[in-house]
């Protein structure tokens, strides 16, 4: 077990270890990935690879997934017709009461990148405004040094957190 780079370096020099090679990886740069994860990673003596939003992580922005996960969570404790019918608006039928704020995040993964914006924002207004748990939260870069520093690897998550094949090039040259 070790960050993705070092795996990669010994899949690549044929390195084949009687038990398969594993890096334990974390995207999105959130706070609960330092305050939670890197205690029991420390514990148990393992590094990991966090990939970050570099943006998000300047302005500790929550990601758009997680702003439509939250509004159709709390939609879903106190409105639960609204976000029925926002779902089947979008060909997701919500019959099934096993469906998740994460199946709705998935569908709308599918928009272009406008109506994604405009639908997050009115699952947002049908909320009362934005919904961020206390909890919620990206890592610092004063964090994040203290991840590289234990030994852990930083690598980029783009820019922004962009659906990437929506980008034209000067977008994805900025993005990468």
């Amino acid at each position: 077990c070790a960050p993705l780079v070092a795996c990669v370096s010994r899949w690549r020099a044929a390195h084949r270890p009687s038990r398969p090679l594993l890096a334990i990886t974390f995207d999105d740069g959130q706070r609960d990935n330092f305050l939670h994860a890197r205690p029991i990673l420390r514990e148990v003596g393992l590094k990991a690879s966090f990939f970050v939003p570099v943006a998000a992580i300047e302005s500790n922005d929550t990601l758009w997934h997680d702003r439509l996960a939250y509004a159709a969570q709390r939609l879903l404790e106190c409105d639960r017709p609204r976000i029925e019918s926002s779902a089947r608006a979008l060909g997701i039928a919500w019959r099934d009461r096993s469906l998740t704020p994460l199946d709705l995040v998935e569908r709308v993964k599918s928009l272009p990148s406008e109506a994604r914006a405009r639908y997050v924002a009115d699952m947002e207004s049908a909320c009362g405004g934005p919904v961020r748990p206390d909890w919620d939260g990206m890592m610092s870069w004063s964090e994040l040094r203290m991840l590289s520093e234990e030994g852990h690897e930083i690598g980029s998550h783009s820019m922004s957190h962009a659906l990437l094949p929506e980008l034209d090039e000067r977008a994805l040259r900025y993005e990468i």
